[in-house]
């Protein structure tokens, strides 16, 4: 599996990288972030940023200081400034301009992660949210969406309103980059995008299994730690047999 790296967060992908070493990944190779100083990109992102959530439609036509902004974006390595982007379209640019020759790099297993916030439209409730991943090609993981893509319960939305500091509310609930559950998390969400590689499936029903799709932050953290098992008994098989 190639790890396209964000050089900001490299220490805590390579936190994450130990995680999967130790569960037998040996095959994984870091690369640098293939859309740094990629200026060109500028006006193809700017037209898959989401404009509303409830709207399947994107920016079609951005703005001058939108494209300015991209530009600066893409030549300074500063993602991840709010901006939303279609995470399907996304991944589809990273294939189109970066990924050209799909069959050699399928082999590769790519994996992009990224400080930009991702979503994907759901048509049953007719709007956009954000996702920690898109499984496609390549797969895309977005780090500040492993926190804020899952739902928190209602008692963290009154306690942040209530102006409970964040400090506090971190002992609870995964809260930043410097957590030391992130790293996990992350590593069992790389371990999805192997599984969607290898299997062309990267989720488990079993809430305890590091392939669960979590849609709330209290399911993530049962899922994404080493107790009472990393994987169930059919995805640990698969991954010994392959690994």
């Amino acid at each position: 599996m190639i790890i396209l790296t964000c050089e900001r967060e490299i220490k805590l992908i390579k936190e994450a990288i130990d995680y999967l070493k130790g569960w037998g990944l040996e095959r994984i190779e870091l690369r640098p972030c293939p859309i740094k100083k990629r200026i060109e990109l500028g006006e193809s992102f700017a037209a898959i940023r989401v404009i509303r959530a409830e709207e399947r439609r994107i920016n079609g036509s951005p703005l001058p200081m939108e494209l300015k902004f991209e530009k600066k974006r893409l030549s300074s390595c500063s993602c991840g400034k709010g901006v939303v982007y279609d995470g399907p379209l996304y991944s589809a640019l990273l294939r189109a301009y970066i990924f050209p020759d799909e069959t050699s790099w399928l082999k590769s297993r790519p994996v992009f992660i990224t400080m930009d916030y991702i979503a994907s439209f759901e048509e049953s409730e007719k709007r956009y949210h954000l996702r920690y991943a898109i499984f496609s090609f390549p797969v895309i993981i977005s780090l500040p969406g492993i926190v804020e893509a899952p739902a928190k319960p209602r008692d963290f939305y009154i306690s942040q309103s209530l102006g409970i500091p964040m400090e506090t509310l971190k002992k609870q609930y995964l809260i930043g980059l410097d957590d030391p559950r992130y790293a996990r998390a992350l590593a069992g969400i790389l371990l999805q995008a192997w599984f969607y590689y290898e299997t062309g499936e990267p989720f488990c029903p079993d809430p305890h299994c590091s392939l669960y799709n979590a849609h709330w932050q209290k399911e993530l953290l049962i899922a994404q730690k080493d107790t009472p098992y990393i994987l169930c008994k059919k995805h640990y098989h698969i991954l010994r047999g392959s690994s």
